[in-house]
């Protein structure tokens, strides 16, 4: 799955300007988390998954902002204390480091669902997988995904 990654000016609006152009291009975001850079200079971190990519980072380009767009790992996570504790465990029995990871709540299954990018995103799904988690994308069952985030789209889900 890929993820859209931005830096915006820390100020007021910005945030509702680059959303406003993308609900004009009927976009539709899937998630979305906001922060400040590391050096916490004038700008904000914005990471999201979005249902057309494409059409994402040329609207955002055509305004200047300048997206980087990158392979994330989506994963459904029991929703209940030490959910997301058994994941993390699998990665680090594999020696994994997580570049960056954010999780929030969905009605997938009754499941919460985390994003994780990762120094070695196949390798990542591999381990997932042999130790029996699913993983969620956009793309067909024969590469990293087993199931398409797409299919989920229709259903009840709060992102």
């Amino acid at each position: 799955m890929k993820q859209i990654s931005i830096e915006l000016e820390n100020r007021p609006n910005q945030l509702t300007r680059v959303l406003g152009l993308l609900a004009a291009r009927d976009v539709e975001l899937r998630a979305l988390t906001v922060g400040h850079t590391i050096s916490k200079t004038d700008k904000g971190l914005v990471k999201m998954i979005v249902n057309k990519l494409d059409t994402a980072v040329a609207a955002l380009e055509e305004s200047g902002v300048e997206p980087m767009v990158e392979e994330v790992l989506v994963t459904p996570v029991e929703d209940h204390a030490g959910g997301l504790h058994a994941i993390l465990e699998v990665l680090a029995r594999a020696n994994l480091n997580i570049e960056h990871m954010y999780t929030f709540v969905s009605r997938v299954e009754g499941k919460a669902l985390s994003v994780f990018t990762f120094d070695d995103a196949l390798r990542a799904a591999k381990v997932l997988r042999s130790a029996g988690v699913r993983l969620i994308g956009t793309d067909s069952p024969d590469k990293l995904e087993e199931y398409a985030l797409g299919d989920l789209w229709d259903l009840d889900v709060a992102w």
